[in-house]
């Protein structure tokens, strides 16, 4: 039997992302800067609401590009290699 507040979880969590990505769309600088990165790179990072998840983007002169979607507690920094 499925627990009746699960069935819509990943609609919900979908639906959260969506949200976080149409507000650094248009507040790309809203997001906090991330720490111990080079400083030529803008790297910010936007909460999920209700999900322990972030969005990890790079703002850049014309537009933004998503480095990754993380989970707060699991593999942090695994994204970084994507930098190079």
């Amino acid at each position: 039997m499925v627990c009746s507040s699960r069935v819509h979880l990943g609609v919900e969590f979908l639906d959260a992302v969506d949200a976080a990505i149409d507000q650094l769309v248009t507040m790309p600088r809203a997001g906090a800067l991330l720490r111990r990165l080079p400083p030529d790179l803008p790297i910010r990072r936007r909460a999920v609401t209700r999900f322990p998840y972030h969005v990890i983007y790079l703002e850049m002169a014309t537009h933004i590009r998503i480095l990754a979607l993380a989970h707060d507690r699991r593999k942090p920094g695994y994204w970084k290699g994507r930098l190079k």
